[in-house]
């Protein structure tokens, strides 16, 4: 990726234009894949600050390209996304926070399996936990167990009441994805090109958001498997 692209990408990361609702969220993610040691501190700075966008899904994706990026001073400012209001945040956050391994975050890792809302956060704690409390025995990474232990016992018991939800969210989007296909094709043949243009973005979007659920539905899985080995 050449420089003139990354800055094309960081322009694109800070545009609140209202027009292009998605772009954000799509450079967030495209940054993630930066390779150019010479572009990263920026590349990374860039994604901090959008980690406190007003835009919720450039914040869940820019905290999943740190982590991606494994920065190492984004730490604080993962830790502090574990507090979001938007949930995907927080799963990106504590995911992005297990793979730069900084045990200044466990703490607050427990605290989210403990007692975050949304399945989805605790189960990407538990795996940030699993990588940053492999054999460590200290007072943190005991209770930390304690508290996964008991996370395990009761994610067991709901695990099948939230895989079929999000199955039937999932089917939801399918389709609403599928109406605004059909409603696209119409307007493409009847060559009303601003209207297939919205309806496009408005696709996007709706995938995007499918994509999200799935990766919802891959953590609520992968929890069965991964907590069972911590």
């Amino acid at each position: 990726m050449n420089s003139q692209r990354i800055d094309t990408l960081i322009s694109q990361l800070h545009d609140l234009s209202s027009d292009k609702p998605d772009e954000q969220f799509k450079a967030a993610i495209a940054l993630g894949d930066v390779t150019d040691a010479n572009a990263l501190n920026r590349v990374m700075n860039e994604l901090v600050k959008a980690l406190s966008t007003k835009q919720a899904l450039t914040r869940a994706h820019a905290a999943e390209a740190l982590g991606k990026l494994k920065y190492p001073k984004a730490v604080p400012y993962l830790i502090g996304a574990l507090n979001d209001d938007y949930q995907l945040v927080r799963s990106y956050a504590a995911r992005a926070l297990g793979k730069i391994g900084d045990p200044i975050a466990i703490e607050q890792l427990v605290h989210t399996l403990g007692n975050d809302p949304f399945f989805g956060a605790r189960a990407e704690a538990a795996e940030a936990l699993r990588n940053l409390c492999p054999d460590a025995r200290t007072a943190i990474c005991e209770k930390a167990r304690q508290t996964l232990q008991i996370y395990r016992e009761v994610e067991l018991k709901r695990n099948d009441e939230r895989s079929r939800r999000v199955l039937a969210e999932m089917d939801i989007s399918l389709k609403e994805i599928r109406e605004i296909i059909i409603e696209y094709k119409k307007a493409i043949k009847e060559g009303k090109t601003d209207i297939a243009l919205a309806l496009e973005r408005k696709l996007d979007t709706k995938i995007n958001l499918a994509q999200d659920k799935r990766d919802a539905m891959g953590g609520l899985l992968a929890s069965r498997v991964h907590i069972s080995e911590f």
